[in-house]
């Protein structure tokens, strides 16, 4: 745990200079002004129509449902409401605190070469910090749920993925600079980091070890369904 109080409060900390800096106007202009003009020279066709399919993957309208879904599938199949709080918490408060942050830190967004037709200020990027919440709580969730170290990583290393495209997509349409898209990705997960805090200490005032393998669908030798020991989740529910 301490060591993960660290790590969110050097993510904070990181997040909280870049903010500051761009509020003051000392942000990396040149370096964002060359990285935006490279990818802008060297766009294709076929890469534009990929990266704004891409760019939906951080979109709410992608997003609400995917965690709302995920969350009952799981809260059903173990009879819990906290698989969804837990994404609506990650995904719902990394919106909100966006939208608050963009207020207050009032950063335009690049004046020229975007293909979308995007309103509002530009730091942090909504998309980035969406998806970087979003996806990487999903794949928190249902990696818990695994005992097969491959399916955890297989699952993280594809929220990874889909972050890095995101916030790619982003820059490459022309609705952010790529510090918008560093600060929505430092947002994203710090954010989500201290979710994660929370519900672990919620746990631990409970003297719950959190979630495991689907027990309920294992058999011993009788053929019942034991519970997991040290499971927060009841077994699965099945049908015969």
């Amino acid at each position: 745990m301490r060591g993960r109080l660290i790590l969110l409060a050097a993510l904070w900390s990181v997040f909280g200079v870049l903010a500051g800096l761009i509020i003051r106007g000392d942000g990396p202009r040149r370096l964002d002004g060359a990285i935006s003009r490279y990818v802008v020279e060297h766009r294709q066709p076929w890469l534009t129509t990929t990266m704004g399919a891409v760019t939906q993957l951080g979109s709410l309208v992608v997003l609400v449902p995917l965690l709302v879904a995920v969350g009952l599938w799981v809260g059903g199949t173990y009879r819990t409401w906290r698989p969804l709080i837990f994404l609506t918490a990650a995904g719902g408060g990394v919106a909100l605190l966006n939208a608050c942050t963009k207020l207050l830190v009032a950063r335009p967004r690049p004046g020229s070469g975007a293909l979308l037709d995007v309103e509002g200020y530009g730091f942090p990027s909504g998309h980035t910090a969406q998806a970087a919440a979003g996806w990487l709580a999903v794949a928190t969730l249902l990696g818990g749920l695994s005992r097969d170290p491959t399916r955890r990583v297989a699952l993280h290393a594809g929220a990874v993925v889909v972050i890095l495209g995101v916030g790619f997509s982003r820059v490459y349409l022309g609705v952010h600079a790529p510090t918008d898209v560093l600060g929505g990705l430092l947002l994203g997960v710090a954010w989500l980091g201290g979710v994660l805090v929370v519900s672990d200490f919620v746990k631990g005032s409970r003297g719950d070890r959190g979630p495991r393998a689907p027990c309920g669908a294992r058999r011993d030798v009788t053929g019942r369904r034991p519970e997991c020991e040290g499971s927060s989740l009841p077994p699965r529910r099945t049908t015969r």
